[in-house]
């Protein structure tokens, strides 16, 4: 029988929802964090957390993708061909997201993409690399890694910055009442914890999402139809 769920399902849904119930039963001093769990509130708060890791992945996709990638630093398909470049404070902070790919690759591509009817650039360029060289099963597989470690990092990404807001809020809740001062102390370096990891992993989703676009690129650029 067919496995109905992939590894993204685990490291791209589960864990991301992982993370947040974690922050939320630190906060909450939850039971089950110092004791056994019977089975099924134990599968319960699984699904709870497959179903809080699909919420938090809509939403890492259209902050993280379509707001900070394609509003601020732009996509990696446009600043690998070169049509777009990362300049100011970007550009120091990510460099390497910011490089083109080199310019006899670069006009290899868009040539090769002539020849086949392909005359514009951008997303459309990408597409169009993209389904061509998913017909390989070696790229195809290649691209699926990429594809799951950044949309791992992108969504865990997130759930760091939620579970941060989370230990923010607390310790700024327990810190205006009569709780023990190390009952707020320990909120903030969570918090503060969190959002380090949550920075580092954006970092990686960048990565990842760049290797990936330029994985469909360098694929196509030796791809033989034949």
């Amino acid at each position: 029988m067919k496995v109905p769920f992939s590894i993204y399902d685990f490291f791209g849904y589960l864990a991301a929802g992982a993370i947040v119930l974690f922050a939320w039963a630190i906060v909450t001093n939850a039971p089950w964090m110092s004791g056994e769990m019977p089975v099924v509130p134990a599968v319960g708060l699984v699904l709870l957390g497959y179903v809080l890791g699909h919420v938090i992945a809509a939403i890492s996709s259209w902050v993280f993708e379509q707001q900070v990638v394609r509003r601020i630093l732009g996509p990696s398909e446009e600043i690998l061909m070169n049509e777009r470049r990362l300049s100011g404070a970007w550009g120091s902070v990510l460099p390497t997201y910011g490089r083109a790919l080199p310019e006899d690759i670069r006009k290899a591509v868009i040539a090769k993409a002539r020849t086949e009817g392909m005359n514009s650039g951008g997303r459309t360029l990408f597409l169009h690399c993209l389904s061509t060289v998913r017909r390989d099963s070696a790229t195809a597989e290649r691209l699926a890694t990429f594809l799951n470690l950044y949309g791992f990092s992108r969504n865990a990404a997130l759930a760091s910055f939620i579970s941060g807001a989370i230990f923010l809020f607390t310790a700024l809740s327990r810190s205006h009442c009569c709780c023990p001062h190390h009952a707020h102390t320990d909120m903030f370096w969570w918090s503060g914890l969190s959002i380090i990891v949550g920075i580092f992993l954006f970092f990686r989703y960048l990565k990842f999402y760049r290797h990936y676009t330029q994985e469909v690129f360098l694929s196509y650029h030796v791809y033989d139809r034949a």
